[in-house]
């Protein structure tokens, strides 16, 4: 079992991400939103209709390697990270996503909220399995890093998670309400009220599924990244997805490069109104400061 500080599996940490940095965030998503070309997204398994999930590949104004940037600057974060994955850290690339979760009363076709899993799940083939128990190895030990960018689990869909670590990858049938009910008790039932630049950070090991009610009546947007410990081989069943590397933790130089990249990549898709500002504050960074990530060879 992935080693944790915290028993639960699972630790919020209030306020991770700057509130302007969210805003800024979601105006892209919102623009990017606003010209999906659903079927060939759909088509190359960027964007999941049932879902309404883009990959973050799939929108390079915000790359990953900037929402990392913001998460590390926390100590904590950045602590708790190590003490799971050790000081090297992979982040699944190909697994990083923009969630958009609807209010009930707004669903548009197809769409469904996430149910009952595991993200330490990634990759298995459940079909292959058929009645077996899955091989008690199936369990990847990774950890996800969920970010909302408007407030959430009041009015808004949120997560609802069972705070009890689970040794084993459950199978699908296991992960009915009524079995998860019968089988945990009601206070081991969290689901967290989370403002946004909120970082909810868990183990891939926690069940959880998305948290909506009748009541609610606002949308909500969220970002999650996933991380594996480098210092292992990357499992067979992964062989086929990217990883980028986040070597050693804490490196400023690479967020101010990473920065002005972002930001003049940003300014291109900017009103005229807006770019100005945003290619004068890319033009204030230090172009020669240092990368310090790297692909991680498959």
């Amino acid at each position: 079992m992935l080693p944790f500080p915290h028993p639960s599996g699972a630790l919020l940490l209030p306020g991770l991400v700057p509130r302007d940095v969210c805003a800024h965030w979601l105006t892209l998503i919102e623009q990017r939103y606003a010209t999906l070309d659903v079927d060939a997204l759909t088509a190359t398994g960027d964007y999941s209709p049932h879902s309404s999930s883009l990959r973050l590949r799939a929108l390079p104004q915000i790359p990953v390697g900037e929402v990392w940037a913001a998460l590390r600057r926390n100590p904590e974060f950045l602590a708790t990270v190590h003490h799971a994955l050790g000081p090297h850290i992979s982040c699944a690339v190909d697994e990083c996503w923009i969630r958009r979760q609807y209010a009930p009363s707004r669903y548009p076709p197809l769409h469904a909220a996430h149910s009952w899993h595991q993200d330490g799940a990634l990759g298995f083939d459940f079909l292959a399995l058929g009645q077996q128990p899955p091989q008690a190895n199936a369990l990847l030990d990774m950890l996800t890093c969920w970010v909302p960018l408007m407030p959430c689990g009041d009015d808004a869909p949120g997560l609802e998670l069972v705070a009890r670590r689970q040794e084993s990858l459950l199978a699908p049938a296991e992960l009915t309400h009524g079995h998860l009910a019968a089988r945990f008790a009601g206070h081991e039932f969290w689901r967290p009220v989370m403002e946004a630049g909120d970082a909810l950070l868990f183990c891939g090991d926690l069940l959880h599924r998305t948290h909506t009610s009748a009541h609610m009546n606002r949308d909500r947007v969220s970002i999650e990244l996933r991380f594996l410990p480098r210092a292992r081989a990357v499992p067979d069943r992964l062989q086929t997805q990217r990883f980028v590397d986040f070597k050693g933790g804490a490196h400023p130089g690479y967020d101010r490069q990473m920065s002005k990249n972002n930001l003049l990549a940003v300014a291109a898709a900017l009103p005229n109104a807006w770019r100005s500002t945003v290619v004068g504050q890319a033009a204030g960074i230090n172009a020669s400061t240092k990368r310090c990530w790297s692909p991680m060879p498959r």
